[in-house]
């Protein structure tokens, strides 16, 4: 009887370990789960498709998005907060460094919805040095895109992305014209695994 009794509480002992075990791998593992998000919709105004892949920022107020649109030769980068950045229409600085030292800064267009921005090329010449100077915009004698110009942008928002979420974390401050900082960081590990999502918008390039 003695030895039942010990075998049925050796069982249960053993049961209730690796129920334990087991619901301390979900909540480990329901932070990594829960900050990379994929979606699929119509981009507003047309009827062009597009994939896209969010990440949340370690304090969940604040997220990168990147966006596949349906032809589109590179991906929409755009950043999100839980409150207003500033005015529709207003730009504000992106500064980031990566876990790989990468460091950079880029201006980022506010949209109507004031706590959305979307990465633009402002100025130019910023991107002379690691990019190279700006081919000529059109096509001589046509208002068209040169495609030595659209490989050029292409090549620089790709170049974003992967800086941003090619490693396993990145810093990120935001300033505005109110000359207002704020610091988010971002653990990336294993969002690189969900690029083929946005392929068709990535060049074959490698960072």
């Amino acid at each position: 009887m003695i030895k039942i009794t010990m075998i049925i509480y050796i069982n249960t002992t053993f049961r209730l370990f690796f129920s334990v075990i087991f619901l301390l791998c979900l909540w480990f593992q329901t932070p990594v789960l829960a900050q990379f998000y994929k979606n699929k919709g119509i981009v507003e105004g047309s009827n062009i498709p597009y994939q896209s892949l969010t990440v949340l920022s370690d304090n969940k107020k604040a997220s990168l998005t990147f966006y596949c649109d349906e032809g589109a030769s590179y991906p929409r980068i755009s950043f999100k907060r839980s409150f207003k950045i500033s005015k529709a229409g207003d730009a504000f600085m992106l500064r980031y460094v990566n876990d790989r030292g990468i460091k950079d800064q880029h201006n980022f267009l506010i949209t109507k919805d004031e706590n959305v921005g979307r990465f633009f090329i402002r100025h130019v010449q910023l991107y002379a040095e690691r990019f190279g100077k700006q081919p000529d915009m059109f096509k001589k004698g046509t208002a068209l895109f040169s495609q030595e110009y659209l490989n050029w942008d292409a090549h620089i928002r790709q170049a974003v992305l992967y800086d941003l979420v090619g490693g396993d974390a990145v810093d990120i401050t935001i300033w505005s014209s109110s000359k207002q900082f704020y610091d988010y960081r971002f653990k990336t590990t294993g969002f690189k695994k969900l690029l083929p999502l946005l392929a068709p918008c990535l060049q074959n390039l490698t960072y």
